[in-house]
């Protein structure tokens, strides 16, 4: 069937959606088909192309006088400039808006009546699409037509680079509320990322300016093993390395196709081109053999992996090569992926986390496009044979047990070609390469002393290492409990469906309750005092004689029988703080881990809750083993020593984030923080709640809020490691920041 048809987009449409019923069931293709439909469609019109935000503090700058700006827009047909205004709860006279070109000539006026002015809100001033306005550099100028006149917010402190300021015809510091629109028709979320976020012509021509005062100017070898793909998708390949903007690389081809159009291809561009160097194989040795060869080439400081089909944006090298100016000690560097089809057009983005040790065991999601150094490189031998399909997996996992300083460049710097039989066309499309993921994965634990399994994770390309658990200490179970019959409930459901024996259960009563829990496991504490969750725990954990501690809410009931027996196998490892599970409620999602940031209030959410609890989640995060920012304190397994270590719970926080800061403290001494799918609960509640119906508890809510702000606003404004900062914080769908 032809490429590049109608008919053949609905086959592969169609394939597809029979291959995700296949591998995931019916209601996760329900829901990617709601996804594709409807998540990711929206109206470019109403979304900012060049934006500036204002932020506090900010003074009146009165529009009496001209208030003028520089700006560069991103797309074409610009049709729309807001300003953040005031207006001083009166009728001010008309504001009016001119449009300019970097030569004075004014391109669009526009007027907006005074009652139509906003009081601390965008004014809208809106005109005749510009229509090639893409790349080039406007000025609007700001005025109004006699007093009283509207103010805009000004602040003084922050200067931004996309906005320049004047006024009265003097330039000024400062910031102002900005948004730049276009008369677009783009519809996708990742089409306006691109167009907001990726490098203009003009601006790559700017980073060959700037890549002149680097310091550091290593050379890097990009390494390519060829295998009879189409002449067309190699030739692309070699363009986008061609076509860098940083210079100092070589291409290191090693051919073992029989087609003799690609063999005259790739001597064309040797001939032409120094930097690349072509080696002609007698015979195919295997993926794993013909990248040996090609690194056989490289004679620079790191190696690039470019497959044959891929592309390289054209800012990659230049992107790596500026992180190292301040990173020198980077040993592994990996960026962000997305997709391309045979007609070039682009989607799938994957905006991975920071390294995360146990997601990297659980799938190999740094990938492309990875940047290694040499040295270490040699050191382990290249690539190993027999591990064909996931060499790639095989090297990074030999690769980081020889350093600590892997590092994440979250931008799209690679585009991976979906073409039939590749496995970014479909995950089951080379079903050898599982196989020896799994291989690989087993052979990293023989290296490093680790006992278990390696087995197939919930979805084509994941895995789930299993470790034998070193020994059988005691749990202390700590239930603080509102005074209800849940905790009864609870404690039953623990004694018929955990596999787990030796354990014990610590139940504080925060009410005074004339029922006595008499069971052989159960000791109940009385809690006295003001309400306070965090106390509660602490005493919980006071009176525990495990060497493990479980923090559970009563409100939940076990689903997998071996829970404790997987939090366990997690909570034993040195390098974890603490270990979490996957929580339910009527299939949906309630906690697969928490990232800092996301929520009105900026202090952490709960990314995916309230979606499918059968689906994979974002690239799989639902499903995997993974690390996170932070763990709830409903299921929440740690080493006691480690729980003193960090001084508890932090009793300042009476009702909401003491297991956030609790995690925090954790992380700040270097530990992990781990969720796992494997430990499956139902939590008959909410954990993302601000209590606006119980005016007293949210009044402890909101001095919480500040109380954490306080301590650890900074950290939680420098964005969660594991969580994408192209991925919104707003909302908790893991869609697109724009």
């Amino acid at each position: 069937m032809p490429h590049a048809t109608k008919r053949r987009y609905v086959y592969d449409l169609a394939i597809t959606g029979i291959r995700v019923i296949a591998n995931d069931g019916f209601g996760t293709f329900l829901y990617k088909l709601k996804d594709k439909l409807y998540k990711n469609n929206i109206n470019a019109s109403k979304v900012p192309i060049v934006e500036t935000k204002i932020v506090s503090p900010y003074v009146p700058l009165s529009l009496a006088k001209s208030l003028r700006s520089k700006f560069t827009f991103l797309s074409d047909n610009l049709n729309e400039i807001k300003i953040y205004t005031a207006t001083n709860n009166r009728l001010n006279s008309d504001l009016t808006l001119y449009v300019t070109n970097a030569g004075g000539e004014i391109l669009r006026k526009t007027t907006v009546k005074g009652h139509r002015i906003q009081d601390n809100g965008y004014t809208s001033f809106r005109f005749k699409p510009i229509k090639d306005s893409k790349g080039v550099t406007f000025f609007f100028e700001l005025i109004s037509k006699k007093e009283p006149c509207a103010v805009a917010w000004h602040n003084e402190s922050i200067t931004l680079p996309e906005l320049t300021l004047y006024y009265n015809d003097e330039p000024i510091n400062g910031s102002i509320g900005f948004q730049a629109f276009a008369d677009i028709g783009i519809k996708s979320r990742y089409d306006l990322w691109i167009l907001k976020n990726e490098p203009t012509v003009a601006k790559l021509e700017q980073f060959k300016k700037e890549i002149i005062n680097f310091r550091y100017q290593p050379k890097i070898s990009i390494i390519t093993p060829v295998y009879n793909p189409d002449v067309a998708w190699i030739e692309a390949a070699i363009e986008s390395v061609r076509s860098q903007v940083y210079e100092n690389w070589e291409l290191c081809i090693a051919d073992a196709s029989t087609k003799k159009d690609v063999r005259k291809c790739l001597e064309a561009y040797a001939m032409n081109d120094h930097r690349i160097k072509v080696k002609l194989l007698p015979k195919n040795k295997g993926i794993s053999g013909n990248s040996n060869e090609a690194l056989a080439l490289a004679a620079g400081d790191y190696i690039g992996l470019l497959d044959h089909d891929d592309e390289l944006s054209p800012d990659a090298l230049y992107e790596v090569v500026k992180y190292l100016q301040n990173n020198r000690d980077a040993e592994m560097i990996y960026s962000d992926e997305d997709k391309i089809d045979l007609n070039g057009n682009r989607r799938d983005p994957f905006f991975k986390p920071d390294w995360s040790q146990d997601m990297f065991l659980s799938c190999m999601y740094t990938c492309h496009f990875g940047v290694y150094n040499k040295k270490i490189i040699d050191e382990i031998g290249g690539f190993r044979e027999g591990y064909d399909g996931s060499q790639d997996y095989d090297l990074v996992l030999r690769f980081v047990e020889k350093t600590n300083s892997i590092h994440h460049i979250p931008k799209i710097l690679y585009h991976w070609r979906t073409v039939d039989g590749s496995t970014a066309s479909a995950a089951g499309a080379k079903s050898y390469a599982y196989v020896a993921a799994k291989k690989a994965l087993t052979d990293y634990m023989k290296r490093n002393n680790i006992d278990g399994e390696v087995s197939d994770g919930f979805w084509t390309g994941s895995y789930r290492m299993k470790r034998e658990l070193l020994k059988k200490p005691l749990i202390s179970i700590l239930i603080v409990s509102s005074g209800n019959n849940a905790v009864e409930k609870c404690i039953t459901n623990i004694e018929q469906a955990t596999d787990y024996t030796n354990y014990e259960i610590v139940v504080i009563q925060m009410e005074k309750q004339e029922n006595v829990i008499d069971k052989d496991k159960v000791r109940t504490i009385q809690y006295s005092g003001i309400y306070n969750i965090s106390a509660a725990r602490n005493l919980a954990a006071s009176h525990a004689k495990g060497e493990y501690l479980l923090f559970l809410d009563e409100n939940v009931k076990i689903i997998t029988n071996d829970w404790l027996n997987v939090l366990l196998g997690h909570a034993q490892r040195p390098e974890v703080g603490a270990v979490g599970a996957k929580l339910i409620n009527s299939n949906k999602i309630v906690h697969c881990g928490i990232t800092l940031g996301i929520g009105k209030h900026h202090v952490a959410g709960y990314p995916l809750s309230g979606f499918p609890s059968n689906i994979p989640g974002y690239f799989g995060n639902i499903t995997i083993v993974r690390n996170c920012g932070a763990i709830t304190g409903a299921c929440m397994m740690l080493r006691k020593n480690v729980f003193k270590e960090v001084d508890e719970f932090d009793e300042n926080l009476s009702v909401a984030f003491n297991d956030v800061d609790f995690c925090l403290k954790l992380r700040q001494k270097g530990y992990l923080i781990v969720y796992t799918p494997y430990a499956e609960l139902y939590y008959d509640g909410t954990l993302n709640q601000d209590y606006e119906d119980a005016p007293k508890l949210q009044k402890l809510f909101l001095k919480d809020v500040e109380y954490i702000r306080k301590k650890w606003g900074k950290v939680i404004d420098e964005g969660d490691p594991y969580y994408s900062p192209n991925l919104t914080l707003d909302r908790e769908d893991c869609t697109i920041r724009i």
